[in-house]
């Protein structure tokens, strides 16, 4: 046998290297990821792969209106300084902490944001104003007093002012301002005048205001006409104005004062006004009480509940009347009266009733929606020849309430052409409320028990009434006052019907905070989230706000886009999810607001642009380009952001 003895002075581990290096072997190799938090409040530099041993050298560097802090590994600070070395001996993940630089202006604070111009009024500015109706090109419409401003947005100072005028608002806890027509440089807008000399006292309120409308220039505030818009009959607003065949057509709550005498205080007086566009000149005008009125074409289909004692002295019985006007003459081409009774009728546009069936179509609180029939109280108006085209559209069957909170309540499909009951759908006692929209064939009914906090969900066909599937809901908060859990379940139906026509698929939420999106016709699962406390959503994008973060969900694939975790959104990190909301009157940013903060994000990339606290402030206005305006009493601060 043949020995080979190496002699050698080397201690046997370098040795031991030289073979392995002769033997082609290479040194472990180690990754470091470095990430940065909050995310694009800077940059860093030193991450990558590296060998067993070799000195790895990270950096930090802050970016506009943001300072490093720390570095971070697993929860435990390394060190402050803005550069570190270390050795790698293998696989490490660090995070550089940044904050923003916090400043103060009249005890507003935000970060990456600027002033853009900081204003004292010397007035107190009243409830609900400065106006946010309107994100102008040219300015910021505000109002204080009785007096409406263009303001500059870069300056602050006035363009033009207006005295003895400020706009409609609806008051309450967001303050609802009537809409505003806008065609080149002249709009209509709906206002109070407190000089108008009319001589019909009825047309003034206690403030010795009239509700006018009033065409102006835009640019120089110079007015073009004003005419008296409606006797101040609570509540009155404006919903809609818009252009047709050279009239401007006003729909609201308010009395006209031309058909029917001054309905009682508080009052809903469904009107319509037709005025001449260019001169203002009141062509025709319609009020009813307790009624309702629907445009449709050029049509105006109307409601009106009138009292006439019997001559035996009885109680009063009411009558109702429905009619059908020219909408732009006021020409009158029917007018049919029923007594008031617990029944909906089906209503040709001829004026032809061609059924009856129990139940009951209420404005608020029982709503029973129908299927894209215009509707008027207690009656459906019924087209008069309908396509098979035309039949999703309008409509083969109606829901309908009946006896609802009592024993024998119920909700009923209807079929639009006979009045025929195709389905009847017991409904629990305790459930007061039953609201429901159509969707591709299938009416989505919600029952809420506001003492057990649960909506449930059913899918009904519409043709043959037949239950697809059901589920349960959410409210998404728990320990509410029965009028709080109410107020939840309407907002959950309305958003939960927006959010069906926006992505195709139906939300459903479990009472543990599972979101999961269905299939509106199958109730096939296609896709879910964990711990979901709060949605919301914009025209392109659905946002989940959970506990630590909210994500924003393509509504198409149902996919995250982004998510941004709060504590990097907020200045608080202890911020309810439900009370955060989003805002999108900026094509630019999404403002995702709290209470007495927001913070405004990028809607492309979701960068954050800049933060906000303003506790003493009211936000009351969002403009383009991610600016906000704020106000206290007589102060208007507007900013935008630095970047």
């Amino acid at each position: 046998m043949l020995r080979v003895i190496i002699k050698s002075s080397l201690p046997v581990i370098m040795v031991a290297a030289l073979v392995f290096a002769a033997a082609g072997c290479e040194p472990a190799q180690h990754e470091v990821s470095l990430e940065v938090k909050p995310e694009d409040a800077g940059e860093v530099t030193g991450e990558g792969m590296f060998s067993e041993g070799e000195t790895v050298e990270i950096a930090a560097q802050a970016g506009e209106c943001y300072e490093f802090v720390k570095w971070v590994e697993d929860g435990e600070e390394l060190t402050t300084d803005k550069s570190y070395q270390f050795e790698a001996d293998g696989d490490r993940s660090l995070e550089a902490r940044f904050t923003g630089v916090t400043e103060t202006v009249n005890g507003i604070e935000f970060e990456c944001a600027e002033v853009v111009f900081d204003r004292d009024l010397d007035v107190d500015i009243a409830p609900g104003l400065p106006l946010d109706l309107l994100p102008v090109e040219e300015g910021i419409l505000v109002s204080y007093e009785q007096d409406l401003f263009l303001k500059d947005e870069d300056t602050g100072e006035p363009i033009w002012s207006l005295e003895n005028h400020s706009p409609i608002v609806e008051e309450g806890a967001v303050p609802r301002f009537a809409p505003v027509f806008r065609e080149n440089e002249k709009m209509v807008v709906p206002m109070f005048d407190y000089d108008y000399d009319y001589d019909d006292e009825k047309f003034t309120d206690e403030y010795e205001r009239v509700p006018v409308l009033a065409k102006l220039n835009f640019a120089t505030g110079e007015i073009t006409w004003s005419h008296p818009l409606a006797r101040n009959t609570p509540p009155l607003m404006v919903f809609e104005l818009w252009l047709k065949d050279g009239h401007l057509i006003a729909e609201g709550n308010f009395d006209t004062g031309v058909d029917r005498d001054v309905p009682p205080s508080g009052v809903h007086a469904g009107s319509v006004a037709a005025h001449d566009y260019e001169t203002g000149a009141l062509i025709h005008a319609h009020s009813g009480f307790y009624g309702g009125i629907e445009a449709v074409d050029n049509s105006l289909f109307y409601s009106h509940v009138e009292y006439e004692p019997p001559d035996n002295g009885d109680p009063e019985v009411p009558e109702i009347f429905f009619g059908k006007k020219d909408l732009l003459t006021g020409e009158e081409a029917w007018e049919i009266r029923e007594e008031e009774s617990d029944e909906v009728i089906g209503l040709s546009t001829a004026g032809d009733i061609s059924w009856r069936v129990p139940g009951k179509i209420v404005d608020s609180g029982e709503l029973i929606s129908l299927s894209g029939l215009p509707v008027l109280p207690e009656a459906v108006l019924l087209e008069d020849t309908v396509s098979e085209d035309d039949a999703a559209n309008t409509g083969e069957t109606i829901l309908t309430g009946r006896g609802l909170g009592t024993d024998n309540a119920a909700v009923e499909l209807v079929g639009v052409e006979e009045g025929e009951v195709i389905e009847s759908y017991p409904v629990p006692e305790a459930v007061e409320n039953v609201e429901a929209f159509l969707y591709e064939g299938y009416y989505y009914l919600f029952t809420g028990d506001a003492a057990e906090e649960e909506v449930r969900i059913r899918a009904v066909d519409v043709v043959t009434g037949e239950t697809k599937w059901t589920d349960q809901l959410h409210l998404l908060q728990s320990e509410l006052s029965p009028e709080r859990a109410v107020m939840m379940m309407d907002r959950l139906y309305s958003e939960t019907e927006e959010l069906i026509n926006l992505s195709g698929h139906v939300p459903v939420m479990s009472p543990e905070h599972n979101l999961k999106f269905v299939d509106p016709a199958s109730g096939e699962e296609k896709a879910a989230f964990d711990g979901i406390l709060n949605v919301l959503f914009s025209e392109d994008d659905i946002y989940l706000v959970g506990e630590t973060s909210f994500k924003v969900v393509c509504p198409d694939e149902l996919t995250v886009i982004r998510e941004k975790a709060l504590e990097e959104v907020f200045f608080d990190e202890e911020v309810e999810a439900i009370e955060i909301a989003v805002r999108l009157e900026s094509e630019q940013a999404a403002f995702i607001t709290a209470p007495d903060q927001f913070a405004v994000i990028e809607k492309e990339e979701g960068k954050l642009f800049y933060r906000c606290r303003h506790e003493d402030y009211v936000l009351s206005g969002i403009m383009e380009e991610g600016r906000a305006l704020l106000h206290q009493e007589g102060r208007v601060i507007l900013l935008g952001p630095k970047h």
